[in-house]
């Protein structure tokens, strides 16, 4: 009996789930935002729409249009060379760059072995992936720093943008402010990065830099085992307030993996930076922060106890870091439309141009449908400026939000939420473990990221057979546009196709960093594979020095690499992909090309004006330079970060997504180790698991602390953050610039090097490799981002560089909707 109401309850679930997918698909949308990772059913969704709009007659119907959001970094090749903005290959360090090991080994076009890399790179991605169908795309990387970026109508970069911190929790701002501390080093590796799986080797080194840096207080966002005999200095957290740390005063530099947003956050805050680039595009990110000086890099693969103290002691001790974090955070912020608003304007203006509609400019409010890779929190906070934004012009917004466990997010009111629970233990997955490991023992490299669209694919299939009813009545509702997120977005892509040849549904992708893989080729904007350090650029190693420089053969040879892998791995993404896509579109396979063909526009909310050189076309959308405004820290964090003992505040947190229970033991040690000896400073250290780690761990310092959750931006954003220690994702680096945060940048993942290649281009972090990670290299670089002043100068001064623009970036975005 037991075995048959499991059955019937488990055929009760997928009845709904298909009535739910019937729902989803015969709703009527007017604009379908699709993640640009690895969401087939998005795929699927919108090429219904569009193929069932071309089927009653094209123009004559109503179509529903999509928009593309790519959310970890700028787009891939293919879109930037169909959208006219294609990116010299050789000009700048690919996506998937080698990892640096200081300033002199960053990608530079002058050597003969970095332009080859960059080559192979940028060819990869013109084989694997071509997106070409959606109406828009918007992406949030990093422009305007580090290597050039095309800029054309159909991508929209919209990452230039900074959130305010808010309030900083009270046990964080205790921690932060105590007596006798010179500061705070932050160090965060995003949400991704398992610590459990992290090699021993990183974590001694990263905790015997750490216990070396006593007179810093240490933040450590950390998800891994329990850490024995803490020293007081070290706060080991599952979650952080990164950009409340980063914005406090007493934040010396931020120890992070590269990740974007991690980047991003780092030179908002104007803290110095030290990558440590991990996984997927961390490397081209380090390669991007050593080209400009911002930060130097930790490399994963070479670190000790003494490169890792080494380098950030150097990077806190010296106070221009400070000096020019901040320069960069105003480069990256100096802009004249905020990228954000630059963005909204272009997701209304799809919705007004509709073919179908008698009157084209009096059309509000529009009804907006948004998705992205299902259990991505990440990807859905880098849309939400956007989303708040087009909501707060009165456009009525529903987020397809596919979830394990739901997190809170502040919506404005106009922001409905279409709630799908994955009724699957993801962490059992096997293959979420092996890639959980992935990001922490290996470097992705571009012909890896079809395996991550497999991954997905699997869990996407079931849960469009089990809540189906969901989708449907979705598919069949009315929209105005789609908002479509770039990456591992399979069902985004597949709805806002659907939509789109159905209904004449625009839909913009929205690239929440880099523009990835073949992207930038069907766009027109790709980079030169030996110029620009691919997304997913090598590690940058730990220092300053290895940042992507093109004079060396090197990194043009191994960021060409990257390019050719991009081009290889595209037909093996779009078969992952189809098995979803063919069931909303009628049978008919997918192909990137034609969907990034169709799209009105691209967004990108990447950190533009910064970095390294980027084409522009007219439907590529810059909309990143904008900054999100901070809270008061709560009272708990406040205490911790003003104690008066404290010489500041160091953030550590690493995002959403980086496994901490994954992470090597020796970077869990090593980062602790580090962190104990900065007793001078507050450490707040976010990461999942965190509780867990508490229950193992004897008792921590009282200078560290470990939280799930912080309130990152108003963290950054206090006068009393001096360090930000980040994986580099892309939201975490324009928080850190914003809150001109100075950086350590530790990349995990994707295109966390890349970020952390900016970080070192232009001196506003230092970066940590996860490969070499030891506690004395930790706490040397923590030093250096704290002692320093050098860096927080240059991220302030990227700051102001990074908002400076006619139009915020937001702004023009809402004019362009």
């Amino acid at each position: 009996m037991a075995l048959l109401e499991a059955r019937d309850t488990l055929s009760m679930k997928r009845d709904a789930l298909a009535i739910e997918v019937v729902e989803i698909i015969n709703s009527d949308w007017d604009l379908i935002i699709v993640d640009d990772l690895f969401w087939t059913f998005g795929f699927a969704l919108t090429t219904l729409k569009h193929r069932l709009w071309e089927k009653n007659g094209g123009g004559g119907g109503k179509e529903t249009k999509s928009i593309i959001y790519s959310t970890a970094g700028q787009t891939l090749l293919s879109a930037e060379s169909i959208k006219s903005t294609g990116r010299d290959w050789v000009s700048k360090s690919p996506l998937f760059p080698f990892i640096p090991t200081d300033k002199n080994d960053a990608y530079t076009p002058k050597r003969f072995t970095h332009r080859l890399h960059a080559l192979f790179e940028n060819g990869a991605e013109y084989i694997l992936m071509n997106w070409i169908g959606c109406s828009l795309q918007l992406s949030d990387s990093i422009d305007r720093l580090g290597w050039p970026l095309s800029k054309g109508l159909e991508m929209i970069n919209i990452g230039a943008h900074c959130k305010n911190p808010g309030k900083m929790p009270e046990k964080f701002r205790k921690f932060i402010e105590e007596e006798n501390s010179e500061g705070i080093i932050y160090v965060a590796f995003g949400t991704y990065p398992e610590w459990s799986l992290a090699p021993k080797r990183i974590i001694s080194a990263l905790m015997g830099a750490f216990e070396r840096l006593n007179k810093f207080k240490i933040i450590f966002a950390y998800n891994g085992p329990p850490i024995k005999n803490l020293n007081k200095n070290i706060l080991l957290t599952k979650w952080a307030p990164q950009l409340e740390i980063l914005a406090h005063p007493k934040t010396k530099a931020y120890i992070t993996h590269g990740g974007l947003k991690s980047v991003r956050e780092g030179l908002c805050s104007g803290v110095p930076l030290i990558l440590m680039p991990l996984f997927a595009e961390q490397a081209h990110n380090a390669q991007q922060l050593l080209v400009m000086g911002i930060g130097p890099v930790i490399n994963k693969y070479t670190l000790t106890v003494d490169s890792v103290y080494s380098t950030i002691y150097s990077t806190v001790s010296n106070p221009k870091n400070i000096l020019i974090s901040k320069r960069f955070r105003s480069i990256f912020l100096d802009r004249p439309i905020k990228a954000l608003d630059e963005g909204l304007f272009w997701i209304e203006r799809i919705t007004r141009l509709k073919p179908g509609r008698k009157v084209y400019f009096d059309q509000r409010p529009y009804k907006i449908l948004v998705t992205f890779a299902a259990d991505s929190q990440s990807h859905l906070r880098s849309m939400l400026p956007l989303i708040n934004s087009l909501a707060n012009a009165g456009h009525h917004i529903y987020i397809l939000n596919m979830f394990t466990k739901e997190k809170p997010e502040k919506y404005s009111k106009n922001v409905s939420i279409i709630r799908v629970p994955l009724d699957i233990a993801l962490q059992n997955d096997e293959q979420v473990k092996d890639m959980q490991k992935l990001m922490w023992d290996y470097t992705l490299h571009s012909p890896m990221l079809s395996l991550v669209y497999k991954m997905v694919g699997k869990v996407l299939n079931d849960v469009t057979t089990n809540r189906s009813e969901e989708f449907t009545q979705i598919i069949n509702s009315k929209w105005d546009l789609m908002l479509v997120s770039e990456l591992f977005n399979s069902h985004g892509y597949s709805i806002a196709n659907l939509l789109h040849e159905r209904d004449n549904v625009p839909y913009v992708i929205f690239s929440s960093s880099m523009i990835i893989g073949t992207q930038p080729w069907t766009k027109a904007v790709s980079f030169n594979w030996v110029t620009h350090p691919h997304p997913f650029s090598p590690n940058p190693g730990s220092g300053t020095d290895g940042a992507f420089n093109p004079i060396y053969f090197h990194h043009r040879f191994v960021h060409s690499l990257e390019g050719i892998g991009d081009l290889i791995t595209e037909p093996l993404i779009d078969y992952y992909i189809n098995p979803i896509f063919t069931r909303f579109n009628g049978g008919k396979p997918f192909k990137f090309s034609k969907f990034i063909t169709q799209s009105s526009a691209t967004f990108v909310d990447a950190i533009e004006y910064l970095g390294f050189s980027q084409p522009e076309v007219s439907e590529i959308y810059r909309i990143g330079a904008h900054c999100e405004e901070s809270s008061k820290l709560p009272k708990e964090y406040l205490n911790f970060v003003e104690d008066p003992k404290s010489k500041g505040t160091i953030y550590v947190a690493f995002g959403t997504a980086i496994p901490w229970g994954y992470a090597p033991p020796h970077i869990i040690e090593a980062f602790f180790t580090a962190f104990s000896k900065l007793a001078d400073y507050r450490i707040i250290f976010a990461f999942k698991g965190s509780k867990e780690f508490l229950e193992k761990r004897e008792k921590l310092p009282q200078h560290i602390r470990i939280v799930e959750w912080a309130p990152q931006l108003d963290i950054l954003a206090h006068s009393k953050t001096k360090v930000f220690l980040t994986h580099s994702g892309l939201k975490s680096v324009k928080e850190s610039i914003c809150s001109k945060t100075p950086m350590l940048a530790m990349p995990i993942f994707a295109e966390q090097n890349h970020n952390a290649h900016m970080v070192l281009k232009y001196g506003i972090g230092i970066a940590l490799s996860k490969y070499d990670t030891d506690a004395e290299k930790l706490y040397t670089i923590l030093k250096e981002l704290l002692d320093n002043p050098k860096y927080e100068k240059r991220t302030e001064k990227m700051q102001n560089i990074f908002l400076d623009r006619p139009i915020y970036g937001l702004d023009e975005e809402k004019e362009l909707t």
